[in-house]
């Protein structure tokens, strides 16, 4: 019994593996049967195993300050989504020319998600990950604590 659940375990990876290369396609990836990730604390081990780490993680224009900047003004919680203390993880993939696409909420549906998913959806370009100095597409990581209304945005830039 033990055997047959670890079987199809494997099958089960291997298809949601499979899918994230028929998507990265379908989205415009550089090269979507080459695809990395950052070695996020988080999900290196988790969502992004399956894949090669990149050297050079993305970057957006202007950092730390400049992406809490943008979701501080892209973001406008109201009702019970005022009233929270939750966090929220999106991933998404930076092809090589900084295009983003594929998001996708990895955390619970807290309210006030579809207005994260919509501000990261209209981010503007970002700078591409690179392996052995090559521009490469990359799974990313961005976490959200919304502070009763507030929002801190986890980015990190190594």
């Amino acid at each position: 019994m033990k055997t047959k659940l670890l079987n199809l375990l494997i099958l089960l990876s291997a298809v949601v593996f499979m899918t994230s290369f028929i998507n990265a396609d379908e989205f415009g990836a550089c090269n979507p049967d080459k695809l990395y990730a950052t070695n996020d604390y988080l999900y290196k081990d988790r969502y992004f195993k399956a894949f090669e780490k990149v050297q050079d993680n993305p970057k957006y224009a202007g950092g730390k300050d400049s992406i809490q900047a943008y979701f501080e003004r892209a973001l406008h919680f109201s009702g019970n989504e005022t009233e929270l203390v939750v966090r929220y993880h999106v991933t998404f993939l930076v092809n090589c020319k900084g295009e983003t696409g594929l998001f996708e909420l990895k955390s619970k549906e807290f309210p006030g998600y579809e207005k994260i998913l919509n501000a990261c959806k209209s981010m503007v370009k970002w700078t591409p990950a690179t392996f052995n100095k090559q521009a490469v597409d990359c799974y990313f990581r961005l976490g959200f604590t919304n502070q009763v209304g507030k929002i801190k945005v986890d980015y990190r830039e190594d």
